[in-house]
């Protein structure tokens, strides 16, 4: 005969597993947005960074 208890908590054991994968699948997602986040801002910060040095060089070149 089956021993219903056993497979209900066999069950309710593989439900417990499903969050966790989502969990980390959710940190996951979190973290590559985060380091996308940071890689745009850097480039960002560098862009600016081009466009001052060049307005500075224009700058210089009009003075002369």
């Amino acid at each position: 005969m089956i021993d219903f208890s056993k497979e209900i908590k066999k069950k309710n054991d593989n439900d417990d597993e499903e969050p966790q994968l989502e969990k980390d699948y959710t940190h996951d997602m979190k973290k590559k947005k985060e380091i996308e986040k940071e890689e745009l801002l850097r480039k960002l910060y560098e862009a600016e960074s081009d466009i001052c040095s060049s307005h500075e060089k224009l700058l210089e070149m009009e003075k002369e």
